[in-house]
């Protein structure tokens, strides 16, 4: 890259408080003064997962503010050309600006780096072609189970900016009471998945089945390896040190999935993962199918790549399918129409759960 930078203006050492004192200014005081204007040329580059091509940055800075346009007659400023990226495209001409007047309240000598969209409902990425890397590094480390560790992935992607106000940057948007918000809207369509992450959802699924009264179906989950289909309408947000998504996913053959994840930045551990699918996609038994509702939702925390299924959840559930079957109608549904040996003196079938059983 060879890239020609124009400044002007001052970068002054110091200067004088409310009293008139001499003082050394803070770097973000000093670059209050400065104006530059240049940019940033690469004719290919590969990072997580995207491969993108004829990357042409603008910049412009201002009393502070990073610019990502050019200042084509000093007064004008003109918008970056999308960017060629995984056969679609990104396009930053969305009113981008750096604020670069905020120091670090840890380190004052540090500038913390505030991202804002002056154009709300942007559309940022289109028909981004998705590929393992990228699911691996992204998707599947900040945002979704599903796309953890994986070894398959296709799919285009969109996506929108629905607002970014004052986002930090770095190590300062993983804390709890950081400031500023973003909210993007996602959409994929011909999605294809193989990951671990799915893998960890059949094998809840599995244990699911296993612990429901009678005993579970004899699936092992291994249809959840992998899945197709499509994710339409679904948001993920930045706040306050989290990311927080709301994903639907339409599957070819499991159904319609819908995720509700709160996710902590520092450590990448979900606070909750409730993880919705249709009842009939688990091998359960009739008898308990037949009371339990059309979907289940799954309860999780702990590492978005692995996290675990909450026990409590699982004992709810059968405890509810019970009560609302009616403790007879169930058992004969188990029993193939028989009647508990219990009514008549016989031994009871003892629904609680083994540590229920040990504590009793």
């Amino acid at each position: 890259m060879n890239r020609e930078f124009e400044l002007s203006g001052s970068f002054p050492r110091t200067g004088t408080d409310r009293r008139g004192r001499v003082v050394t200014l803070p770097i973000q005081n000093s670059l209050r003064f400065l104006i530059a204007e240049g940019g940033i040329t690469i004719p290919k580059l590969h990072v997580m997962g995207m491969d993108i091509e004829n990357l042409n940055l603008p910049i412009f800075l201002e009393k502070g503010i990073v610019y990502i346009a050019d200042h084509t007659d000093g007064k004008t400023l003109r918008a970056p050309t999308p960017i060629s990226c995984n056969g679609g495209t990104i396009d930053l001409a969305a009113d981008i600006r750096l604020d670069l007047n905020q120091p670090d309240p840890k380190y004052p000598g540090q500038i913390v780096p505030l991202l804002t969209f002056g154009k709300p409902n942007w559309p940022l990425l289109k028909n981004i072609r998705i590929t393992p890397a990228l699911a691996r590094t992204t998707l599947g480390k900040y945002i979704n189970t599903a796309f953890s560790e994986a070894q398959k992935a296709n799919g285009l992607m969109n996506i929108s900016i629905v607002y970014c106000e004052a986002l930090p940057l770095g190590a300062r948007a993983k804390e709890p009471g950081a400031t500023g918000r973003a909210k993007f809207e996602m959409s994929m369509s011909a999605v294809e998945i193989q990951s671990g992450g799915l893998g960890v959802l059949g094998t809840a699924v599995s244990f699911l089945a296993s612990k429901a009264p009678g005993g579970g179906g004899g699936e092992k989950g291994a249809a959840f390896d992998s899945i197709a289909g499509s994710i339409e309408k679904s948001t993920v947000s930045i706040e306050k040190g989290r990311i927080i998504h709301d994903l639907n996913l339409k599957t070819d053959r499991l159904g319609e999935w819908q995720f509700d994840g709160n996710l902590t930045l520092t450590n990448r551990e979900y606070d909750y993962l409730k993880v919705r699918i249709p009842t009939g996609i688990i091998p359960l038994p009739d008898g308990v199918r037949k009371f339990l509702p059309p979907t289940v939702t799954m309860t999780f925390s702990g590492p978005i790549a692995k996290p675990q299924l909450s026990g409590k959840f699982v004992e709810e559930l059968f405890k509810d399918a019970v009560l609302k079957g009616g403790i007879n109608n169930l058992l004969e549904g188990l029993g193939g129409g028989k009647k508990p040996k219990g009514e008549k003196g016989g031994d009871k079938l003892d629904l609680l759960p083994r540590e229920k059983k040990e504590q009793r």
